[in-house]
């Protein structure tokens, strides 16, 4: 598996269901300004702001 993350984030691999604690911590993440391959308009963007 291959990832990215900003800065002053840091992964966790989940192997089991998560918590109510952590669904909310999960859904209260920002998503990012920018695709990282192809910027502030890129695909992944698009994605993101429709699926919020």
């Amino acid at each position: 598996m291959v990832a990215g993350y900003p800065e002053d984030q840091q992964w966790d691999i989940r192997r089991e269901a998560l918590s109510p604690q952590e669904r909310q911590a999960m859904d209260a993440l920002p998503f990012p300004a920018l695709d990282p391959i192809d910027g502030k308009h890129g695909p992944l963007v698009e994605h993101w702001l429709h699926a919020a």
